[in-house]
């Protein structure tokens, strides 16, 4: 029990100290036009979701899915609690970076050590277009895994992938 609890507040560390380290995308006093990015969280049962997020642009941290799954099961328990399903941010319509991951995120970090898990990470170099909107997703599996940004409209792949 007492290790239990030392993990919860590891946990809760963590994700006060990985949302402290974020800025915003929208430069400040920039007036230009913006597109919309999306995470992905696709929940797989009780325990567990595969999550598509966009963890840098520009080599800066932005908030993300998957952080804000961390802080919202901080303390829960083992059982998965989704109650946002749509996070997303604005980002100027400009040419940029976007480091993007795609992984199994479990409730508690102890579930990593019991479960599978599977993590591919990719940057992306594009221009989104004034008002696009656009999502992260991907596929997770056991032989093969991706993740890519996409038009949310056409659902075609956007960018050129700078890393695998």
């Amino acid at each position: 029990m007492r290790l239990s609890r030392g993990l919860g507040g590891v946990a809760i560390g963590a994700a006060i100290l990985l949302a402290g380290c974020t800025h915003n995308p929208i430069p400040a006093g920039y007036t230009g036009p913006t597109a919309r990015v999306v995470d992905t969280i696709e929940p797989q049962d009780t325990r567990s979701a595969y999550v598509f997020f966009v963890n840098e642009i520009d080599g800066q941290r932005v908030d993300n899915a998957s952080t804000w799954i961390a802080q919202a099961n901080a303390g829960n328990g083992l059982t998965l609690r989704i109650y946002k399903v749509d996070f997303s941010r604005n980002v100027p319509a400009a040419p940029a970076t976007f480091a993007v991951i795609g992984q199994i995120q479990y409730a508690a970090p102890i579930q990593m050590l019991l479960n599978p898990t599977r993590e591919v990470r990719s940057t992306i170099r594009f221009t989104p277009e004034p008002g696009g909107d656009y999502v992260v997703t991907g596929k997770l599996g056991d032989q093969d895994s991706a993740v890519w940004i996409e038009d949310a409209h056409t659902h075609k792949r956007v960018g050129e992938k700078v890393t695998n």
